[in-house]
């Protein structure tokens, strides 16, 4: 027997041997058994040539495939109609572990900067030489593990964070293949932990057993007390948000939990980084901080020089788009509702103080009391140097009544 045909049998007998354990009659009739065997000689069962995690490889006519292990359980087996999805992912959760290694292990202390050092679940902002502003995780062995999955061909890992009142979080998974990132995610539901539920950048939202949490329930994420040292707190995915205590302290929180807070670790070289003025760099502290609403903080002083509150609506808006009208600013939708241009001195007025003037623009009161009179014959408003001195009409009005006279 060739090594290659020793191999599949032994993938097959434990496929064999797994499907048994799980499912003993009455679950199953023995003569399912049967075909189960002789669909496994059939197929040839093996790991795929690249190493896959997760997958299966199989004859399909004179090619070799692969299919996700569940997969080849639910269909090449013909098991999908006879046993639960639940059961077929527990099956195919216990044969992936057996097959690939995919054994969740924990580190903590020296180990997890070990793991950022050589790159376990490939890059990130942290791993490689950035390894070395980890020991945060290092000083707290009592708040901090990892969690890893390491194949022959892929490596996954997640941080496993203690919460004040002895939950436990894992964090976001940065994984080389989609399996072990999702077997990392089982893991934590089986354990009844809270798990970050996306592995993109810009999502913090956290899930348990397969659901969001409710937004109330975000309170209960805070760390508190952790022995820091400025220089060695690394990027953090999620709970981003720190206070330093009056004990010289770390507290981290999730910045939906509505804490005040000094700053937000997304340093990549260790730093507990306070919030920083967009326009002069300085560093602020919560309380000195202005925010524009888009993300973007400033000092008192440069926001003030940036931005300007409406007088109207109570909102601010870049200095540059307000009308500055009597002394108080005005965003564009306030000074549209409120005013109106007077086109005789180019100012904006209130609306109750314009008046129509018979060219179809309108004045401010200064404007009318100055420079326009009422005609006596067609009340409308002209410039007063077109009023007659003598009737008081208008040059129209005028003309028009010398017409009909003569």
């Amino acid at each position: 027997m060739s090594v290659e045909v020793e191999i599949e049998s032994t993938i097959s007998n434990t496929i064999s041997r797994n499907i048994v354990g799980a499912l003993k009659p009455p679950l199953l009739e023995l003569e399912v058994f049967q075909t189960i065997k002789e669909k496994l000689a059939k197929y040839a069962p093996s790991i795929p040539e690249d190493g896959s995690a997760g997958f299966i490889a199989f004859n399909a006519g004179t090619q070799r495939m692969k299919i996700k292990t569940g997969r080849f359980i639910a269909k090449k087996l013909e098991l999908k109609d006879k046993i639960s999805d639940e059961i077929i992912q527990k099956i195919a959760g216990t044969l992936n572990e057996k097959l690939f290694d995919c054994i969740v292990r924990v580190s903590k202390g020296k180990a997890i900067t070990e793991h950022y050092s050589r790159g376990t679940g490939g890059n990130s902002c942290m791993a490689g030489s950035c390894s070395r502003f980890t020991l945060l995780y290092k000083n707290n062995p009592d708040r901090y593990s990892m969690l890893t999955i390491e194949t022959v061909n892929n490596t996954a890992r997640a941080m496993l964070i203690k919460l004040d009142n002895g939950k436990f979080l894992l964090d976001r998974v940065y994984a080389t293949d989609e399996f072990l990132k999702n077997e990392l995610q089982q893991y934590a539901k089986d354990k009844e932990y809270f798990y970050r539920k996306s592995t993109d950048a810009g999502n913090n939202e956290i899930a348990f057993n397969g659901c969001p949490i409710r937004s109330d329930t975000y309170e209960q994420f805070i760390v508190s007390d952790l022995n820091y040292c400025d220089g060695e707190v690394p990027f953090q995915d999620t709970l981003a948000n720190y206070k330093i205590t009056d004990n010289c302290c770390l507290t981290i929180t999730h910045p939906r939990t509505g804490y005040s807070f000094d700053g937000i670790l997304n340093s990549t070289t260790g730093g507990a980084v306070p919030f920083t003025c967009e326009q002069c760099g300085c560093s602020l502290s919560e309380d000195e901080c202005f925010s524009n609403g888009g993300g973007d903080n400033y000092c008192g002083h440069c926001y003030s020089e940036i931005y300007a509150m409406c007088e109207n609506c109570n909102e601010d808006y870049l200095g540059e788009c307000m009308t500055t009208i009597h002394y108080e600013d005005y965003c564009d939708n306030c000074r549209d509702e409120l005013f109106t241009y007077c086109e005789c001195c180019d100012e904006y007025a209130l609306n109750d103080n314009m008046t129509g003037v018979e060219t179809g623009d309108y004045v401010c009161l200064s404007c009318l009391e100055n420079y326009y009179t009422e005609c006596r014959e067609c009340n409308q408003f002209v410039k007063t140097e077109d009023i007659d001195d003598n009737t008081g009409n208008c040059s129209d009005c005028q003309n028009l009544i010398r017409i009909h006279k003569g």
